[in-house]
């Protein structure tokens, strides 16, 4: 999918989707562009939002808003979202059932894991020890962490990071949500705004901004 204006929504099926966009969502703005909504439903998504040829400084760039309900994107069948943006002049967005950020924790926590601890900073948790990925899922989602609350945390693995958010249920559970957002580093907080650095949580579809 590329080479689109105005208002765009992509909707899937319950089945293993694709999405790709030789434009990523971000394609240079046509006089009053509009938003883009992805919407992936159930199954391991992959969705590619990796732009090329981005618009010069200054020009209208549009952002992506990547939409999530409970049931998507489950904890051990989950969407890859490539070429997510988390800097300050083209932020993409997640619409998640919630925006409750994860609180802060201090370093040295149990995870439940053997010999592996935890802290977390606006949202951001950090793993001490080694685990697999599957654990570190499991272990976020567990009594230890978000447990039965419906807050939004993110944590890198090798190269990439996870969003995960709870359903209100202690324990890995087909409702909680995990998105894996591919060759995302360096994320330090949780926003409502586009900022270096900072994963973008929103409650509507966001619309165009000028880069500066």
């Amino acid at each position: 999918m590329s080479g689109f204006y105005g208002a765009v929504k992509f909707i899937g099926s319950d089945q293993d989707d694709m999405f790709i966009s030789g434009g990523g969502g971000r394609v240079a703005a046509n006089n009053n562009a509009n938003p883009v909504e992805i919407h992936g439903g159930k199954g391991a998504d992959t969705i590619d939002l990796t732009a090329s040829g981005m618009p010069p400084s200054g020009q209208d760039m549009r952002y992506c808003t990547l939409t999530y309900v409970r049931g998507d994107s489950e904890y051990n069948n989950y969407d890859s979202v490539s070429g997510f943006q988390t800097d300050k002049k083209s932020g993409d967005a997640l619409y998640l059932p919630t925006k409750v950020v994860f609180g802060d924790v201090a370093s040295g926590q149990s995870t439940g894991i053997d010999n592996v601890t935890y802290g977390a900073k606006d949202g951001i948790i950090t793993f001490t020890g080694k685990a697999s990925l599957e654990q570190l899922i499991e272990a976020a989602l567990s009594d230890n962490i978000i447990g039965d609350a419906t807050s939004t945390a993110a944590f890198e693995y090798r190269g990439d990071t996870y969003v995960i958010q709870g359903d209100g249920v202690a324990g890995a559970g087909t409702n909680d949500l995990v998105i894996k957002l591919v060759g995302v580093t360096g994320v330090t907080a949780f926003g409502s705004t586009a900022a270096d650095n900072t994963i973008v949580l929103t409650d509507h579809v966001l619309g165009v901004f000028t880069g500066s």
